[in-house]
Parts: C-alpha cells; sequence; structure tokens
C-alpha cells in the first residue's frame, strides 16, 4: 500500500473530507494534511479517532476487533509514532464501506 492510500483510508476513517491534488492530501479548508509528516496532524488524527497509545504500540477498535500495531522505536521516535498511527487508522478506513 502507498502512503497515499495508507492517507486516504486513515482520513476516511476519522471522517475527514479530503481533496488530493498534486500527489498531496488538503483538508476541505485548503490546509495539507500529512500526518505522516507533521506531528500536529498525527496527534488530531489519534484523537479523532479516538486511538489509545502506550510506549509500544497504537491501539484502536472498530466494531467488535481490536486492531494494533507495534511502534518500531527507531531512531526517529515521532516518525515511528506517526507512522503507527496512521497505519492502524487506516485499518479501520479499510473495515469502513
Amino acid at each position: 500500500m502507498t502512503n497515499l492510500q495508507l492517507l486516504k483510508l486513515a482520513a476516511k476513517a476519522a471522517g475527514y473530507a479530503v481533496q488530493e491534488i498534486d500527489g498531496k492530501l488538503y483538508l476541505s479548508d485548503g490546509t495539507e494534511w500529512n500526518p505522516l509528516d507533521f506531528n500536529g496532524d498525527a496527534f488530531r488524527l489519534m484523537v479523532d479517532a479516538g486511538i489509545p497509545t502506550s510506549s509500544t504500540e497504537v491501539c484502536c477498535r472498530a466494531g467488535d476487533y481490536w486492531l494494533h500495531t507495534s511502534i518500531p522505536w527507531a531512531v526517529d521516535k515521532p516518525q515511528a509514532m506517526r507512522r503507527a498511527i496512521v497505519e492502524v487508522v487506516a485499518a479501520v478506513g479499510n473495515m469502513v464501506p
């Protein structure tokens, strides 16, 4: 799955209306949205999707299922957390009709 596909599914799960322009996603107010690159976008996504976190994983409930992804604590910890947030919310988006 590409990063753009991952972002679109995460946006869908969080209820965000996004528009793709030149390979980037924009919110309805015209601001660029990319929680893989921007800490603020990742944090808002986490809060809006209602996902709890720990120091080792990000979890999200979708219907009767708990989805989780491990946080690979690499050199860039914020990047690892952003990726984990987007992956788990995208998994929920993949379940939304």
